[in-house]
């Protein structure tokens, strides 16, 4: 449980520490991610081990996206949420077969293994293992982008029936040193997947990109948006990523400038239709379902407008109860109500062994010890007076 400081207790760090505990609430379960883990090592034997026809092409497996960067939510209701991997297959001979035959040998080589009982199908660009109740897993069959190099690959498009560009490791690299300075990852031929972050100790940003993902599900779930049209997961984080600046240390004033930033280029490229690009491989569109599909751009930027006039109004409000409702609006009554009261339930603690007090000079105060301190009753923890101005 986050505790709180020694030192004053203003509305920015009341207000972090709910937050923390939301994303606490939202974040997958250790038996999920115990789970995903023996089903990512349990494929990657598999895909390089000698009895799978893709070894002789010298497969490389690695996890991507939000796993990889740990931003992964618990989905909301009975949903599955999603595990994005890559098989890339270093030989040259991979690169003969072609984007639509090597999907298939994917797809066949999985499918024909009588250890795999999951239900499999073939994407666009993936081959997908459906684990019911759980998750499923997204393979990607790749082989190195020559033209590019680095860490640059070529995936298929079934409907394009061709190669395109991605860079699913260059993205990974890029995001952590926004989140975490000069942090890089070992290559291995089954890279081990990262360990699982608590949130207490996550950065700003990747608390703030759960955050973000959540409000997306919750407000395109109802009435007002159509879950269709939410904006992928990718999208939100490449520009919350571009809006983040490392010095903030607060995460819902981050979520706030974020928030304007994103409006602020919405504003600013009408018009057009604001595009999202792999900063590690500008050849990769990540919003390409916007061009595709007008009304889904047009939802997003209700949504961003929508969104920063709530959290504005939000971060006005005083007393829980407002709070709370504010809140569960934005991220669900139930994560919020177990969140709330985890802070409420320490708060109270420490009320009732009279350790908060009043300092006038500073506010809100655990250390009872100072002289000019006015300390509470224990009875007085309740209604508007959890959050003081």
């Amino acid at each position: 449980m986050i505790s709180f400081d020694n030192s004053a207790i203003n509305l920015n760090t009341e207000m972090d520490k709910i937050l923390l505990q939301i994303c606490t609430q939202i974040q997958i379960t250790k038996t999920q991610r115990t789970l995903a883990e023996t089903a990512y090592h349990c494929l990657g034997s598999f895909l390089s081990g000698s009895s799978c026809p893709l070894s002789n092409y010298k497969p490389s497996i690695y996890s991507q996206g939000s796993f990889k960067i740990q931003t992964t939510n618990r989905p909301m209701g009975q949903e599955e949420f999603d595990l994005d991997f890559v098989c890339e297959l270093k030989s040259p001979l991979a690169s003969l077969v072609g984007p639509d035959h090597l999907l298939s040998q994917l797809y066949d080589c999985i499918k024909k293994n009588p250890d795999f009982s999951q239900t499999v199908e073939i994407k666009k660009r993936c081959v997908r293992m459906i684990y019911p109740k759980e998750f499923h897993i997204d393979i990607i069959p790749a082989i190195p982008d020559l033209n590019n190099g680095g860490t640059c690959i070529l995936v298929p498009d079934r409907e394009l029936h061709k190669w395109t560009e991605s860079n699913p490791i260059g993205y990974a690299d890029w995001f952590e040193s926004n989140a975490v300075p000069n942090q890089t990852y070992e290559r291995r031929s089954i890279e081990q997947l990262p360990n699982q972050e608590p949130v207490a100790y996550k950065k700003i940003l990747k608390v703030i990109v759960q955050l973000l993902k959540r409000a997306r599900d919750v407000a395109f779930s109802g009435n007002k948006f159509n879950g269709d049209h939410a904006p992928a997961s990718i999208v939100l984080t490449t520009l919350a990523t571009e809006q983040f600046h490392q010095g903030e240390n607060s995460i819902n004033q981050g979520i706030l400038k974020i928030l304007s930033g994103i409006l602020f280029n919405i504003n600013n490229t009408q018009p057009d239709t604001l595009r999202v690009l792999n900063p590690t491989n500008p050849n990769e569109l990540f919003s390409e379902q916007w061009e595709k599909n007008p009304e889904s751009y047009r939802q997003f930027t209700v949504w961003i407008e929508t969104f920063i006039q709530e959290w504005s109004g939000l971060l006005q409000l005083r007393g829980l109860p407002k709070i709370h409702h504010a809140l569960s609006l934005l991220f669900g009554e139930d994560v919020t109500r177990v969140a709330i009261s985890d802070i409420a339930e320490h708060a109270s603690d420490n009320f009732r062994d009279n350790k908060l007090g009043i300092l006038p000079s500073l506010g809100l105060v655990k250390n009872t010890t100072h002289p000019d301190v006015i300390p509470f009753k224990p009875n007085t923890f309740y209604g508007d007076n959890f959050i003081n101005s």
